[in-house]
């Protein structure tokens, strides 16, 4: 399972987002794509984060317009049976991004 969102994180995460992120690893492969909090690592086992992006005001488009080609790679080397996506508009980027990698990862968008 990917989930896709726009949330920072910072590596290694606080002991509740651990404890959570653990709890998911019991039952399921999850992996993580997501920004990176400023000074943070940006990768770990479970964890791909974008870095930011300077200028900082240009950061979220910059976020966007790369999502669908990091999504697309992430698909081809995970293979996940689906993608968890925290807005339509992440959901949006993942559709384009399945197009990308020819590839049927179910979408699913959390209400």
């Amino acid at each position: 399972m990917l989930l896709v969102g726009r949330t920072r994180y910072r590596l290694p995460l606080s002991p509740s987002l651990a404890q959570k992120f653990e709890a998911l690893a019991v039952e399921l492969d999850v992996r993580v794509l997501g920004s990176a909090a400023a000074g943070s690592p940006t990768t770990d086992a479970t964890f791909t984060l974008v870095p930011l992006f300077r200028p900082r005001r240009l950061d979220g488009i910059a976020f966007w317009l790369g999502l669908p080609m990091r999504v697309a790679r992430l698909l081809r080397e995970l293979r996940p049976d689906a993608v968890i996506c925290q807005t339509a508009y992440e959901a949006a980027c993942v559709l384009v991004a399945r197009r990308i990698a020819r590839l049927p990862a179910r979408v699913v968008v959390e209400v």
